[in-house]
């Protein structure tokens, strides 16, 4: 079920990414569409993250998996509050 349901999220939190990236919107706007749209889906995927942990192996690729996002989050929050960051480095 969740296997196919956090890479949904990511996209969403793409999509919203790829929309503004393609109208070259200013930072104010970024910030708008950020904390209408973005803030949500993160917070979601947090709740999920929290949940999952206690019943995944912790040495299982999916506990790692977990254990890696849930060290990267303060590094993923900072897109949310800066509209000059962008979402990813790649």
């Amino acid at each position: 079920m969740w296997a196919g349901w956090v890479p949904r999220q990511v996209q969403h939190l793409d999509r919203a990414e790829a929309v503004l990236g393609q109208n070259e919107a200013g930072p104010r706007l970024w910030m708008a569409l950020r904390s209408a749209e973005s803030r949500m889906i993160v917070e979601r995927l947090c709740r999920v993250l929290e949940k999952m942990q206690p019943k995944t192996f912790p040495t299982s690729l999916l506990g790692d998996a977990i254990d890696f996002a849930r060290g990267q989050w303060p590094r993923l929050l900072v897109f949310l509050g800066d509209g000059r960051v962008e979402i990813d480095n790649n």
